[in-house]
């Protein structure tokens, strides 16, 4: 067995096998660790066990009936709830009835698994909009800046805006907010009277005022956008907001079917929560209205805002907020970009505590997973309006999981480098191994066939998502037929037999540059998400393009954020993570902030042998001003050692990474249709994927940079299982691979 698999085993076996029933409960069945000692077998593979196979989706009227289809046609269990409805939603008795009746026979009498789907439609959070209904004060907050210039002398006349409330109005010297002294200011909120503010300047000099204004952050967001009902969103930067839900929601669940809690029921699945973010076009068709909008209110461009968000931001961050909010909606000087920078961080702390960190501790405590996925994951300029940093929510994760809305593999192949890889790089850097994802083809004008709905599932198994929610109907609307139902059914049980605790060999870590897209996003002068500008656009598509040529180019490699990175030990020339994942190389993309401690992290990996490919040659801005120094000095130094490659372009990235010989599989011929990895486990069995993202057959000659005894092809559509022929060198295998269009096809390596 060659090196690159005992560097993974002979580390991470010993503490990462033992991690993941402490991650996710001992009871729930969802995990058993990173890499599961597997010993495959034929007969398994053709008829694989309920853990490996999907699970449909079903919101709507829960009956053994459906039960008995969903199990008939090869799923593993069900994702499901009392059924959406009214605002009666989780105590219409009818409806809870049949639900635990449904629960009861999937467990008792099929043995199937069950997932709870926590909300009546999405987004998730409010309990069907009981919770923002019964306390207003629960709903998602939004903060205006509004500023209004005048003359030494002159006489202001401010309406407040309908619908807002006053938090603050404080006059300058506009000289002062050119130099960013935010001291200087001269309260005089005290001249608001009947919604009006009057006052005469005195600073005998140009003024400029600045109003704070807060209000319920709903009209023009995803809670009247999105496709199910135009509902209110939940304050999730607010603990005793997100406490309601899961009183109402989690612990009602808990009342009803609490017994099979970890005996059957593995999991929660979280529907797209998320801020209020950025405004967003509705749709072209019309939903449900169960919060009505309030046209006369001014869509202002908006930030994220919670009561008590300025005292944490000064305990967390050290300073105070005052009129600094400003900077979110304009400023390119580097004190507005590190605002920014710490208004984003500390959105992120709040709300991965208040949300995602209260509900996967109740769920531990209950002894099942939390999973499901987060509203716009797909591309990195929106994590900051919708999310902060996207890696800390995950992280908090039992089963970290994402949704994939494509079956166009044009689409599909970016957002599985980079959405796909998000999730699976969270469990893993914490020694789990189950990664979830909601699939359908909802974003898709033009539907495909099963075997291209197949294809994707291949394509995110082979970034390490293993584990699916269906929305493929078995019923109603655009449900597929009962073969293809079976086909799917069965296929991806099998896919998931032989990659569900595997992960990949990967060399690489590829850094996830929150830091730079908080200092860039501000907030657009329409307050629209397709406004957002081309500095946080552009950090966003180079990652995009870095990542997908990584994975077309069978290049293995993790995400990792700051918190990750910084949580790793140098041994050597390699980064080893707390689950026992090493890594040689880092990526650090084109950003335009860093954090001081990443680059002293990345100079002392460096000075140890490894590998840091910088793209670009800029300077990067620190946290804060008097760590910049330090900052340029060792990234300075870095650029000095030869271990240090510096390119230019994203493909310049890969190739650098390619000339390292950093790969599990190389094509004899270059085939960016290919997509290709390398797999291991906790036995000597190696598993690698080759899926055929393109409409036409394949073949190509791969080189495995593995020397077996035997060879095998596995064939997920049959279930069939045939010996292969090879040319073995001293450390590789040659092997021929014929794929047809949009299939996937596995060989393992013993």
């Amino acid at each position: 067995m060659k090196k690159t698999i005992k560097r993974i085993l002979m580390v991470g076996l010993s503490c990462s096998l033992l991690m993941g029933c402490a991650a996710c409960g001992q009871g729930n069945g969802t995990d058993k660790g990173l890499m599961w000692d597997r010993t495959f077998t034929e007969e398994e593979f053709a008829s694989p066990d309920y853990e490996y196979r999907p699970m449909p989706i079903l919101n709507q009227n829960i009956s053994d009936y459906l039960i008995d289809m969903a199990e008939q046609y090869g799923y593993g269990g069900v994702v499901t709830n009392v059924s959406f409805g009214d605002q009666n939603y989780l105590q219409n008795e009818e409806a809870v009835e049949l639900f635990v009746d449904a629960v009861e026979y999937a467990i008792n009498d099929l043995g199937i698994r069950v997932w709870i789907y926590d909300e009546n439609g999405y987004p998730s959070g409010t309990c069907g909009g009981k919770v923002t209904r019964e306390n207003p004060e629960y709903a998602a907050q939004g903060l205006v800046v509004r500023t209004y210039a005048c003359q030494s002398g002159e006489r202001a006349e401010i309406e407040i805006p309908y619908g807002h409330t006053l938090l603050s109005a404080t006059a300058y010297k506009s000289s002062d907010i050119a130099d960013g002294n935010f001291t200087a200011g001269k309260d005089i909120s005290g001249y608001a009277s009947d919604g009006v503010i009057s006052w005469t300047s005195d600073l005998n000099a140009e003024t400029m005022i600045i109003l704070q204004l807060t209000k319920s952050y709903y009209e023009g967001t995803h809670g009247t956008a999105n496709w199910y009902a135009k509902r209110k969103i939940l304050d999730m930067l607010n603990p005793d907001a997100t406490q309601s839900f899961i009183r109402s929601t989690y612990e009602r669940y808990y009342e009803l079917v609490g017994e099979y809690f970890g005996k059957g029921i593995e999991a929660f699945f979280t529907d797209e929560p998320a801020l209020a973010g950025l405004y967003l076009d509705p749709p072209s068709f019309s939903v449900t209205v169960e919060d009505e909008p309030d046209e006369n209110i001014p869509l202002y461009p908006t930030a994220n805002w919670t009561e008590d968000f300025a005292s944490v931001f000064a305990e967390n961050r050290g300073y105070e907020i005052g009129d600094r909010m400003l900077y979110l909606f304009q400023g390119d000087s580097d004190e507005a970009k590190r605002f920014r920078w710490d208004y984003y961080q500390t959105i992120t702390e709040m709300k991965s505590s208040s949300y995602e960190g209260q509900i996967a501790d109740w769920c531990e405590e209950h002894d099942v997973a939390f999973s499901g996925h987060f509203f716009d994951e797909e591309y990195l300029y929106d994590h900051p309006y919708y999310n902060g940093n996207l890696m800390r929510s995950l992280s908090e994760q039992t089963i970290p999981g994402i949704d994939f809305l494509s079956n166009n593999m044009g689409v599909a192949v970016g957002w599985a480098a980079t959405t796909g890889k998000f999730a699976s790089s969270a469990a893993h850097f914490k020694g789990q191994n189950t990664v979830f994802c909601e699939i359908s083809n909802d974003y898709d004008s033009v539907k495909a066939d099963v075997y291209g709905k197949i294809n994707t599932a291949g394509l995110l198994y082979a970034v390490g998502v293993n584990e699916f929610g269906s929305y493929f109907r078995l019923v109603g609307g655009s449900k597929m037929e009962e073969e293809d139902h079976i086909l799917f059914a069965n296929t991806l049980g099998r896919m998931g037999y032989l990659m569900k605790g595997s992960v990949q060999d990967s060399d690489v870590a590829l850094y996830y540059p929150a830091e730079g897209l908080f200092a860039e996003a501000v907030i657009p002068s329409d307050g629209k998400k397709t406004s957002i500008n081309s500095e946080a656009t552009g950090i966003s598509d180079n990652f995009t393009n870095i990542a997908k040529s990584m994975l077309t180019n069978q290049i293995g490699y993790e995400i990792f954020d700051s918190v990750n990175l910084l949580a790793c030990e140098t041994d050597g020339a390699e980064l080893v993570t707390p689950s026992g994942m090493r890594f040689s190389t880092v990526v650090i993309p084109q950003t335009h902030a860093l954090d001081a401690q990443v680059a002293e992290k990345l100079l002392a990996f460096a000075k140890a042998g490894g590998t840091v490919i910088l793209q670009g040659d800029s300077s990067y801005l620190a946290n804060k001003e008097s760590e910049q120094a330090g900052l340029d000095e060792a990234m300075r130094e870095l650029k000095t050692l030869s271990s240090c490659i510096v390119t230019d372009s994203s493909s310049a990235v890969a190739n650098a990474i390619l000339e390292r010989g950093v790969q599990g599989v190389r094509l004899s011929t270059e085939n960016a249709n290919i997509v290709a990895g390398k797999f291991v486990n906790g036995s000597s069995t190696v598993v690698f994927p080759f899926v055929n993202t393109s409409g036409k057959t394949v073949s190509v000659v791969a080189e495995l940079d593995e020397v077996g005894t035997e060879y095998k092809q596995w064939d997920p559509y049959t279930g069939s299982v045939s010996d292969i022929s090879v040319n073995t060198s001293e450390n590789s295998s040659q092997v021929m691979v014929s794929i047809p269009a949009n299939r996937t096809v596995f060989i393992t390596v013993s």
